[in-house]
């Protein structure tokens, strides 16, 4: 066993590394290049860190940094069209976004920031509270993502929506807003 381990190359076990690991991306998102899916996460991590240390040092919520992060990051962003040789790495809003190379990853990272913060969430919120306050967290969340669906829902008419576009927004937003103001109060 001892011979055995001194005769593999470095560069052997370096490339089984790879080859693994290519493996599981391939496997993780099967329609996405691996070297795209690196290169768009340090993207987003390096802008999403150097956003929310800004906001952090002024004193802000991090989670209106993540936001404001997102939309440098997102296919709107203004920042882009004239940093970058003709508006980043494709002219076209639908083929480029901003500087990431492929709308499904930034839909990949999205849907993991999602679980991740509503599993941030519960885990800091103990059962025992849960069951102590429940009828009226029950109420008061009920009451609050009502209003919410109603508010956005007659914004989005109000705007020219139609009635299953504005209600699929106000959906959207009414289930997500109470994990953002969840993290915000934690904060």
């Amino acid at each position: 066993m001892q011979n055995y381990l001194l005769q593999i190359d470095s560069g052997e076990i370096q490339q089984s590394l790879n080859e693994t690991f290519s493996n599981v991306i391939d496997q993780i998102t099967p329609e996405l290049p691996h070297t795209t899916f690196v290169t768009d996460l340090a993207f987003i991590m390096i802008i999403g860190a150097i956003v929310t240390l800004a906001f952090f040092k002024i004193k802000q919520p991090l989670i209106i940094g993540y936001l404001f992060a997102g939309m440098l990051i997102g296919p709107l962003s203004p920042l882009w069209a004239w940093i970058l040789p003709d508006g980043g790495p494709s002219s076209d809003i639908v083929g480029g976004v901003g500087i990431l190379s492929d709308i499904d990853a930034l839909n990949l990272f999205a849907e993991i920031g999602v679980i991740l913060l509503l599993f941030v969430i519960g885990i800091e919120f103990p059962y025992a509270k849960i069951k102590s306050i429940g009828r009226v967290a029950i109420g008061v969340g009920t009451i609050g993502l009502i209003s919410t669906l109603g508010v956005v829902f007659y914004s989005a008419t109000a705007l020219g929506l139609n009635f299953m576009d504005a209600l699929f927004i106000s959906a959207a937003l009414s289930v997500s807003s109470t994990a953002i103001i969840v993290k915000i109060l934690e904060e």
